[in-house]
């Protein structure tokens, strides 16, 4: 039975730590084609929540209910996130590939890695296809965003920035809403 509550808020951290990816998937969109910065995209994303899965599965075997400190984590990317706060630019030319527009993107999703991998090893099993769909969802919802603003004129980048500026507040809220002893932890 799928927690809707749990699946949005799983989306929501997976959206507000992508939005550096999804400003970086409009440029990639217009260098290097749109299929293949869609697909690089797509592939490093499941490569990531992938990832987050096993790591949390395996904190979990190995800390148990003490899982919940993983939050630490999140909030420590939050925190310096809050210190950078500048942007670096990088191109890629038309010739290259979606693998190496994967590998691109792969560098950009470690914040993602951060939040997701807690709150797989810190919730109960039976909430981990919540945050499966939730990742899974939000990534495809990008995806598609990005698909429907490469027909729009390039004005959106800016939004995009604007928004990007929030995403250290939902990092340490990740990380606090996993220090915290919620319905959806381990027993």
């Amino acid at each position: 039975m799928l927690d809707f509550g749990f699946l949005l808020s799983v989306a929501l951290a997976h959206v507000t730590t992508n939005l550096d990816n999804l400003a970086m998937l409009l440029v990639l969109s217009y260098s290097v084609g749109r299929q293949k910065a869609l697909a690089g995209f797509l592939l490093a994303q499941a490569i990531v929540i992938g990832l987050a899965m096993a790591l949390g599965s395996g904190a979990e075997a190995l800390v148990g209910i003490h899982s919940r400190w993983l939050g630490l984590v999140p909030i420590a990317f939050g925190i310096m996130a809050f210190r950078r706060q500048e942007k670096t630019q990088t191109t890629l030319s038309g010739s290259k590939g979606a693998l190496a527009v994967t590998a691109l993107f792969l560098g950009l999703s470690f914040d993602t890695l951060a939040v997701l991998t807690p709150i797989f090893a810190d919730s109960m099993l039976r909430f981990d296809l919540d945050a499966l769909t939730g990742a899974s969802l939000s990534s495809l919802a990008i995806g598609g965003s990005v698909y429907a603003l490469t027909r729009a004129p390039r004005r959106s980048l800016p939004a995009i920035d604007r928004l990007n500026r929030i995403a250290p507040f939902v990092m340490i809220a990740a990380g606090i809403y996993v220090l915290m002893n919620t319905g959806t932890d381990l027993q």
